[in-house]
């Protein structure tokens, strides 16, 4: 039998790897026009979007292996509760970011400025997944990324997402519905 915390870290990786991955990806396409001829851009694209579909695919199962395996019963842990928290954000704009790739089709890298706006959001989405990575080590190790900032966000504390917190998640909230309205008034004719 696998053990809980080996399964955890495992999902983990996997999900925060294909995530890390299509961000990176996303910002390539974006920057791509000075950079790279059509076919890499197709490519970075590919990779992009198949690595988003695999993150989100592993995401849910890596927060409820890592909910399992937390030695917290229920919600009474405020860091969980924000884990959870930021666990729907950051599920929430991922979808966003690939539910506009699926509406604009390749035609998303023709605009800069739309370019731009797909891959931000992606980037958002991302910092949601490091708020995620850097709570869960908190609960795991007792420290996290977010400590080398100068200012200390804590979710230990409260539910209440606190101002960064929930300047993140009122960002990322934003963004998706800008995606979302914009890439419902856009063409349909696009190329897949």
């Amino acid at each position: 039998m696998i053990d809980p915390s080996i399964f955890h870290a495992v999902l983990t990786e996997l999900a925060i790897g294909m995530l890390a991955l299509a961000a990176i990806c996303l910002v390539l396409c974006a920057s791509s026009t000075t950079w790279f001829d059509q076919r890499k851009i197709d490519t970075l694209d590919a990779a992009a979007h198949v690595a988003l579909m695999g993150g989100l695919f592993f995401l849910p199962f890596a927060v409820i292996s890592g909910i399992k395996t937390s030695g917290v019963s229920g919600l009474e842990d405020a860091r969980i509760v924000n884990k959870i928290l930021f666990s729907f954000a950051a599920f929430g704009t991922w979808s966003a970011v690939l539910l506009n790739r699926l509406e604009w089709k390749k035609g998303i890298w023709d605009i800069p400025k739309r370019a731009w706006a797909h891959a931000v959001v992606g980037q958002v989405a991302f910092l949601f997944i490091i708020i995620l990575g850097s709570i869960g080590g908190g609960l795991a190790k007792g420290g996290s990324l977010l400590d080398l900032l100068p200012i200390h966000p804590t979710f230990k504390a409260t539910v209440i997402l606190g101002p960064i917190g929930a300047g993140t998640l009122a960002l990322g909230t934003l963004s998706t519905l800008v995606l979302i309205i914009k890439g419902r008034n856009g063409p349909k004719n696009y190329s897949s």
